[in-house]
Parts: C-alpha cells; sequence; structure tokens
C-alpha cells in the first residue's frame, strides 16, 4: 500500500512538472530565392532561413556580375534578418570597364562614359567592372555623375583640361555635380589630381599620387564634401586641398570644403587657403569646415587675415591655429596628439 501511495505521488509529480514546462520559443523562417535574372541557370530557393546570407559571385559568359538587387534597389544589406520571404536578383552587364546604370550600357573606358552622359543634370552611375589605367576625364556643365568604384582602384595615367592645358587627373567644370564613392584612385604622373570647379564629394574613396604632385586636390569653385573613411594622401610636403578665390577668372561664387560629421578617414598633407587678390570679400566666399577625421603632417598656409576656417572635431598631429577652432570647442593634448571636440563632450 505504502509503494502504490509513493508512485501516485511521483506520478502526480510528473504530470506537474511536464504541464509546468514552457514551450520553446518557434523561432520563423523564410525562403530567400536567387534570381540569375538570365535563363542560362535555374533560381536557387533557399527554405528556412532567417537571415540573407551573401553566395559566392555567378559567372555568366561574356557577361559581368556587377551586384545583386531586391525590389529594384542594389542589396548590400548581408545577413540582415528576415521578417518576410526575398527575392535577390543578379544584375549583369556586358563585359568592359565601365557600366552605366541608367542606360544599361557598357563601355570600354571611363573617357568614353562621361561623354555619353548627357548635360541635362539627371544623375548617371557609372559603376567600374575591374581595376583600371587609363586616361582621367572631364565633366562639364550640366553633368550629374555618381562614379561607383566598387572596390576597384582607378589609376590615372594621361591627363586632361582645356586645350593646351591639359594638366589635371579629373577636371570638374562649373555647373556639374561628380559624387566619387566606394574604391582607390592613384596618379602615377604629375598634374593635379582633381581640378574642381564643381560640385564634388568623395565618400569612402582613397586618393594619392606619385612623389611629383602638388596638389591632390585643388578647388576654385563649388564645393567639396569628404565623406566616411575617405584618405587623402599627398606626397611628402604637397598640398592635400586647398580653397582659391579666383574672381578674375570668373569664379565670383567661390567654393566651400567641409569635412562633414560622418568622416573617419585621413588626411595627410598641407591646406591652403589663398585668392588672386583682386577683391576683399574672400572669407564670404571661400571656406573651410573640418568636424572630423585624422590629419597628419597638418598645415594651415594662407597670407589672408580672417580666413573663414572652423575646426569643430579631428585628431591633428600638429597644434591648429587657435583662431580657427569652432564656437563650444577646446583643443585637449592627448598623447602627443591634438583632439578638436565640442566642449560638452569631454565632460
Amino acid at each position: 500500500m505504502r509503494k502504490s501511495i509513493i508512485s501516485a505521488i511521483v506520478a502526480i509529480a510528473l504530470v506537474v512538472f511536464v504541464a509546468c514546462e514552457q514551450p520553446s520559443a518557434i523561432v520563423p523562417s523564410y525562403t530567400v530565392t536567387y534570381d540569375y535574372g538570365y535563363d542560362g541557370i535555374a533560381d536557387e530557393v533557399i527554405s528556412g532561413q532567417t537571415t540573407v546570407v551573401r553566395p559566392e559571385d555567378p559567372v555568366r559568359e561574356g557577361y559581368a556580375f556587377l551586384y545583386w538587387e531586391k525590389d529594384g534597389q542594389r542589396f548590400d544589406d548581408w545577413d540582415m534578418e528576415l521578417s518576410a520571404d526575398v527575392t535577390l536578383t543578379a544584375v549583369w552587364s556586358e563585359k568592359g570597364i565601365v557600366y552605366v546604370k541608367e542606360t544599361n550600357k557598357t563601355y570600354d573606358s571611363f573617357s568614353a562614359a562621361v561623354e555619353a552622359v548627357s548635360a541635362d543634370n539627371k544623375e548617371n552611375t557609372l559603376i567600374l567592372l575591374k581595376n583600371t589605367e587609363e586616361s582621367g576625364f572631364k565633366v562639364v556643365e550640366g553633368q550629374n555623375i555618381t562614379v561607383d568604384l566598387n572596390g576597384y582602384k582607378y589609376t590615372i595615367n594621361s591627363t586632361v583640361g582645356s586645350t593646351g592645358t591639359e594638366t589635371n587627373g579629373f577636371q570638374l567644370l562649373k555647373g556639374s555635380k561628380v559624387y566619387f564613392k566606394n574604391g582607390e584612385i592613384y596618379q602615377n604622373l604629375k598634374a593635379i589630381v582633381f581640378q574642381n570647379y564643381a560640385d564634388l564629394t568623395l565618400e569612402n574613396v582613397s586618393v594619392s599620387a606619385m612623389d611629383d604632385v602638388d596638389y591632390i586636390l585643388s578647388n576654385n569653385n563649388g564645393s567639396l564634401v569628404l565623406k566616411g573613411k575617405t584618405n587623402i594622401t599627398a606626397p611628402e610636403g604637397k598640398v592635400a586641398f586647398d580653397v582659391y578665390y579666383w574672381p578674375s577668372n570668373g569664379y565670383v561664387d567661390g567654393v566651400v570644403v567641409t569635412i562633414d560629421e560622418t568622416f573617419t578617414g585621413s588626411i595627410d598633407g598641407k591646406i591652403e587657403y589663398a585668392s588672386d587678390g583682386s577683391q576683399d570679400d574672400y572669407a564670404d566666399k571661400i571656406k573651410i569646415y573640418i568636424k572630423g577625421g585624422t590629419f597628419e603632417n597638418f598645415s594651415i598656409s594662407t597670407s589672408l587675415e580672417n580666413a573663414a576656417i572652423s575646426i569643430s572635431g579631428g585628431s591633428f598631429d600638429a597644434e591648429p591655429d587657435r583662431n580657427y577652432i569652432g564656437e563650444n570647442c577646446i583643443v585637449r593634448e592627448v598623447g602627443g596628439r591634438y583632439i578638436v571636440e565640442y566642449e560638452s563632450a569631454s565632460i
């Protein structure tokens, strides 16, 4: 009898224990479809997925693979957690050097691709398909060009410019917009790498040149914005970038350089701030804003009083002129470097 009672108690306890156990959480899963975009290969459908896994780049005879698209937009969010089924479509171009997204055409050089872009202010995206060594190019008024280096290197081996003065790697004329991103630019001949009169942006681009190059970026009009992990490396003793007010040559609007809050790269070389001297309103026309980044071989060269230069962030290997430190900002010396930041950030 005692044995039966004990067995009954154990059975009841087991029932209670099982009843109290919480069911395991069910993790939802979804289907990822890789659509290769042509009849030569079947779609790959993978079920039971919780994230989007990047596959190996597909191969297609006579074509270069560019990237994957989702809902008509380039997709790079690998390891994204899924909340629904997803289809990714491969985007291809015929083999060449540069693919123009908007026209779905491929060209054997950047010069040819840029010349084919209409000057109607509509954005055109030029995607580099592999490392290239070729001439720079000229962008004219009305062109709006995004150059996606796509992780590759563009080596400039021949200059461009106005007839008889072909002294630039890139010549970006007034009234144009140019956006370089995601790659490397190197110039192996003596010339200004960027002669800029346009609205120019560099994002996640490394720019450098051979030892004889005096200027990496020369800005006479328009604007320059540096973003992300962009690195500007001038040869020793040479100029990383300048701003130059040139009203005597018709560039009365001036130029503004902004190293913005997203900038996490480096600038190695001198900075120049200058004017042709024909007008005294330079402080309203040429401006430099430094909001972050790392600066090596740092100096700002100018003979002009009251230069419009504002430094509100960054790490410098030489102490910046206190006249340029932004409002409510301080300079701290840390380990031989000079850190500029807003006063509240140091509390």
